[in-house]
């Protein structure tokens, strides 16, 4: 007998699977199930998101500064777009400059972005699958550490641009979707207001959401020739609504430079990629798969076949479930069968983590987002084309999501992965895999033949399994977080086996009584984060003398600045710089040598702070002066 008791909006996939109690006092259990998961997991990392030195520094001391009355590019050296900068500087004016404010407005931006991907899933395939898919996001990409260095996740982010920018780009699909669907013109003008804010962030993220803008308008006015004129309308709009944010940011930053220098500033990211080399280097190269394309190809190939097989073998196993109900059970067991075998721990090779054991596909099916993203963008676009209307207006965010996800997984195209860059470039491309296999595969088997229950089912056991392999893997790492460092608003809770937190809190007490309240200091090759933490200013524009700023800056200018305006305090935090192919900073002739030999002849080393139980990492701390006995 047939339950009445269903709710008229959840979808008939999840009902009739059972994957859904059909009594409408369940229709809020998934936001509540989400809502409960991000909770559960911000207490769990709570402040233990950020790297002690690496990256996060420049994202708080920046902003500090910014609020404290300077200006980016002129003041601040700075290579991505304004908008994240400042309005990180906007949070620390309303609320205080400390870490806590920029935790707790990005737990604000996470959170929003959670129900904005929640809503466009549950429209595009059902309120089952936009759960799943938000669990994935928040356990996965929000809260989660992949790799010891800790900023790929969306609290601590290494750069606001990405999470920021991710946060408008989907704000973009849902206005465009909502022009679709009801034709106002200010949903479009909005959608072009946030696309003019994305491309203040990074060129990739501004690409991908004008890759779904594109595509969206695009079959609009492809499928409906007797709206063109609005749509067309709707466009030049948008595009004039798109010029805002840029001619604002002008505004604001022509008055410290000449209009064309604040419009060079202002292009950020897009400079960095035509202006310099920085591209070219190995890093970089690695990153996108450039270094060995052959076998970053193969790799990629392998790891999409893989998924193609899981698929087909739940395919199988779901129209034998068709037979009888002792073929359902067998069914039932293969499928339990093939879950079983993917769980069987395996040795493979990966670019950035080396040779590991893991759970096979977990880890490595990452790999295979660029040929899934680009099959459903072809797949999406040709059904938008040719369908009717109302398929159509179906098709439409899951063809918008295909095309965002696709152009975003650019700079990562070979080595396609869920950690390290991947948390933010691989988050769409993963939700749209979530949404193939819950949603799209067993409705087209539904069509076919009447029934896909099987096959969620196996595919909704293979995500619950995926989940938890990745929350072991930020156990690991949280479990190993104990140190405190920084005090009050400003703690960061480091890795006891990380030998850099203890000489980072040593350090921070050694300052204390070192450095006068008044004195400046800049850390080298990196370490703004002692900057922020002692609240000492860099009397430079330059904040970070890794290779890429290097590259973009140039070390002359660089020395300039220094020669300009010398801090009363050096730090020396050596870090290996062989990832992008040069040795360490002021060692190598093509790497921060000149920087390094004029420190020596001007500073003199007061103090080198070790770890009281290793000598692995030190911190040495110079002063302006008479130069010390280990010049070089």
């Amino acid at each position: 007998m047939q339950r009445t008791d269903t709710p008229t909006n959840l979808s008939d996939e999840a009902v009739e699977d059972g994957l859904w109690p059909p009594r409408l006092a369940w229709r809020f259990a998934g936001p509540m199930a989400i809502a409960c998961t991000f909770l559960a997991l911000a207490v769990w990392s709570w402040r233990k998101w950020p790297d002690v030195l690496v990256d996060f520094g420049r994202e708080l001391y920046i902003p500090w500064q910014l609020s404290s009355g300077k200006t980016l590019y002129t003041d601040l050296a700075y290579f991505n777009g304004p908008l994240s900068p400042y309005l990180n500087a906007l949070w620390f004016r309303m609320f205080g400059s400390s870490l806590s404010t920029i935790i707790l407005c990005n737990l604000a931006i996470l959170a929003i972005a959670t129900i904005l991907i929640y809503r466009l899933f549950a429209d595009a395939c059902d309120r089952f699958t936009a759960t799943m898919s938000c669990l994935v996001l928040l356990t996965v990409f929000g809260f989660g550490q992949l790799v010891e260095t800790g900023n790929y996740n969306f609290v601590t982010p290494y750069s606001h641009e990405l999470t920021h920018g991710l946060a408008l780009s989907i704000g973009i699909i849902l206005c465009l979707l909502s022009y679709a669907r009801k034709r106002r013109l200010w949903t479009s003008c909005l959608a072009g207001l946030l696309l003019g804010m994305v491309f203040l962030t990074k060129a990739e993220i501004f690409l991908a959401a004008l890759a779904a803008a594109v595509s969206g308008m695009a079959i609009l006015l492809v499928s409906e020739p007797e709206s063109r004129q609005k749509t067309m309308r709707a466009v030049c709009l948008a595009a004039g609504s798109a010029l805002m944010p840029v001619a604002l940011f002008l505004i604001v930053l022509g008055q410290h430079m000449t209009v064309t220098e604040s419009f060079t500033r202002i292009l950020g990211t897009w400079m960095s990629l035509f202006g310099s080399d920085v591209t070219n280097n190995i890093f970089y190269q690695r990153n996108l798969g450039l270094d060995e394309p052959a076998t970053r190809l193969m790799m990629t190939a392998r790891a999409f076949a893989s998924i193609v097989l899981l698929v087909l073998a739940a395919i199988v196993a779901d129209g034998l479930s068709q037979l009888r109900s002792r073929a359902k059970t067998i069914a039932t067991a293969v499928s339990l069968t093939l879950f079983v075998l993917s769980c069987v721990a395996k040795q493979t090779s990966d670019p950035f983590l080396g040779s590991i054991w893991l759970p096979v596909p977990w880890l490595m099916l990452g790999a295979s987002l660029p040929f899934v993203s680009f099959l459903a963008c072809v797949v999406s676009l040709s059904i938008a084309i040719r369908g009717k209307r109302a398929r159509i207006r179906a098709i439409l965010p899951f063809a918008m999501w295909s095309c965002f996800a696709f152009v975003l997984l650019g700079k990562i195209l070979l080595t396609a992965r869920v950690y390290h860059y991947g948390f933010a470039l691989a988050m769409p491309a993963t939700l749209l895999l979530v949404a193939c296999v819950l949603h799209f595969i067993p409705k087209t088997l539904r069509e076919l033949y009447g029934d896909g229950g099987v096959f969620r089912r196996f595919a909704l056991a293979m995500l619950i399994a995926d989940a938890f392999f990745f929350l072991k893997i930020s156990n690991g790492y949280y479990d190993a977080k104990t140190i405190h460092l920084g005090a009050g608003d400003d703690v960061i809770v480091a890795m006891k086996t990380d030998p850099r937190g203890p000489v980072v809190q040593r350090t921070l007490s050694r300052l204390r009584t070192l450095m006068p309240v008044e004195a400046t200091m800049m850390v080298l090759p990196e370490g703004v984060m002692l900057n922020y933490l002692s609240r000492r200013t860099n009397p430079t524009p330059f904040t970070n003398f890794m290779p890429p700023e290097v590259a973009i800056f140039g070390e002359a200018k660089m020395l300039a600045a220094l020669k300009e305006h010398p801090p009363d305090f050096i730090l020396i935090a050596p870090k290996d710089a062989a990832e992008y192919g040069v040795g360490s900073f002021g060692t190598d002739p093509n790497y921060g040598m000149q920087i390094m030999r004029w420190v020596y002849g001007n500073y003199s080393i007061v103090e080198e702070v070790d770890a009281e139980s290793s000598d692995v990492f030190s911190i040495k701390i110079m002063k302006l002066g008479a130069p010390g006995s280990a010049a070089n």
